[in-house]
């Protein structure tokens, strides 16, 4: 008989919930970007306005169907979606100290705190064990194996 398998933290739930919705308005902004870029471009009878709206907004939109496939994978448990989560956190708290060297303190505390936040919930053995990730930070202390005297 299969063990069943644990249940869903409900920290991921909530991380994943976060990445649809960022989904969302990256989807909304992308295809704002689009019409931004005609817009001007007609406004102004310039190609390269539509060109870079154009590029614009295909970058955006890849970054909604990641964010998408993100919240797909932390829901269905996928390993790669952990270590994507991990790494947007890490990107998110060095732009959070860039932020608070800019002038938007406020910004740039709330990024901060928020992606180290994150950060430490991913980070937290229940959460790794879940995914499946076998990290163990280099502080570890694990014992070791004391051979008797005379055994080889």
């Amino acid at each position: 008989m299969a063990t069943p398998l644990p249940s869903r933290p409900a920290g991921v739930t909530v991380l994943a919930a976060l990445a649809l919705i960022v989904a969302l308005f990256a989807l909304f902004a992308a295809f704002a970007i689009f019409a931004a870029g005609a817009l001007a471009g007609a406004a102004v009878n310039s190609s390269s306005l539509v060109a870079l709206g154009a590029a614009g907004g295909v970058l955006v939109l890849a970054y909604a169907l990641f964010a998408a496939a993100v919240a797909w994978g932390l829901f269905a448990r996928r390993r790669w979606a952990w270590y994507a989560c991990v790494g947007l956190a890490a990107l998110n708290v060095v732009f959070g100290l860039l932020t608070l060297l800019g002038a938007a303190f406020v910004g740039g505390l709330a990024q901060l705190v928020l992606a180290g936040v994150a950060a430490w919930y991913l980070l937290s053995p229940p959460v790794q064990r879940w995914f499946g990730v076998a990290y163990a930070p280099p502080w570890t202390y694990r014992e070791r194996a004391v051979r008797p005297p005379g055994s080889t």
